[in-house]
């Protein structure tokens, strides 16, 4: 099958701004889905902030109940530059994320995370990263479903687990080979009525390549409930900790480990490679909450450290690269429910 030739931007407009273009219209659908949607839910939300009330055990047996939230991402990454001059890169990304938990009785939950993820890149002076014929890396794919179980052993501890079952590659990879599956567990703990703690490991799988193993402390805003007015929400491999000024309004700082492992076709320029773009990223982003249970942020930032690599189908180096720190901005909304 004849593949169309690829997009290609001109020297002055740039790739990220005219795909971002291009990822806002799947954004803009559910932003407005979900400011139509929203006046009719009948969640029972708590919360300036649209957080579901979190029953925590005691003498009174709970009603078990669902919470979920969703959250959509769109986000421009602007031009790297690789070492030695050999060209550049530059990626948009749809980010998708559904996030379900449900209430067993007073101890006892389960919860579901889905993501879909799009990453458009535009990688220019390809020849000079990896000369040959095909594509380099164009368009990932990425899908992710993450069953967990939570324990709530008394009122101010937890323990938890889950398996992540993900999936990236390229268009016309083979999908046999683009699978890998994750664990993560954690301990929480809760200090006073507004601080908590959550302890644990992630184990992140990659392809062809020894687990990352990333063990993490957070802080956590407790639930619904909390006076506390200091925010932190887990993204992926990133988190973001902000402040609530108002009830409408809260701000702070971002950061994530962000590493992609695309599997890639047997035609391309690395037949049933490995792509790997991996980056560690700091900013900031602002949140507003125009109603119960909705937010829209926006993000900004630098990659500030960047690593690019090509592989072959054994998983053997090929060429790796360091690019240089660029810019990043994104929109996002999300909605509890």
């Amino acid at each position: 099958m004849t593949r169309p030739p690829p997009i290609r931007a001109s020297a002055t407009s740039g790739i990220v701004p005219m795909r971002l273009v291009a990822h806002l219209a799947p954004f803009a659908a559910s932003v407005a889905l979900a400011g139509a949607v929203a006046p009719a839910a009948h969640a029972d939300l708590n919360g300036e902030f649209g957080r579901p009330h979190v029953p925590v055990p005691g003498s009174v047996a709970v009603v078990p109940r669902t919470a979920s939230r969703f959250v959509t991402v769109a986000q421009a990454d602007f031009d790297a530059q690789f070492e030695k001059d050999r060209g550049s890169i530059a990626r948009a990304r749809t980010w998708n994320a559904l996030d379900v938990e449900h209430r067993l009785d007073a101890r006892w939950a389960v919860r579901l995370e889905a993501e879909f993820e799009v990453d458009l890149y535009d990688i220019r002076g390809s020849q000079r990263v990896l000369s040959g014929p095909g594509r380099l890396l164009e368009t990932g794919v990425r899908t992710h479903l993450a069953p967990g179980v939570d324990w709530r052993v008394s009122r101010d501890w937890k323990i938890g687990a889950d398996v992540a079952f993900e999936t990236t590659s390229v268009p016309g990879a083979t999908l046999a080979d683009s699978y890998t599956i994750g664990e993560s567990a954690y301990v929480w703990h809760r200090f006073s009525p507004s601080i908590a703690l959550r302890v644990g490991l992630k184990v992140l799988a990659n392809l062809d390549d020894p687990p990352t193993i990333i063990p993490f402390v957070v802080p956590d805003d407790v639930d619904a409930t909390s006076p506390g007015l200091w925010r932190f929400e887990g993204r992926g491999t990133g988190g973001r900790l902000g402040y609530a000024f108002t009830p409408k309004l809260t701000a702070g700082v971002a950061g994530a480990y962000d590493r992609r492992d695309w599997r890639l076709a047997s035609d391309d320029r690395a037949p049933a490679g490995i792509a790997r773009d991996i980056r560690i990223t700091a900013g900031l982003f602002v949140d507003v909450a125009p109603r119960v249970g909705m937010t829209f942020g926006l993000d900004v930032g630098m990659t500030v450290l960047h690593e690019f690599e090509v592989a072959d189908r054994r998983g053997d180096s090929i060429t790796r690269l360091d690019a240089s720190p660029s810019a990043y901005v994104a929109l996002s909304l999300s909605w509890r429910f």
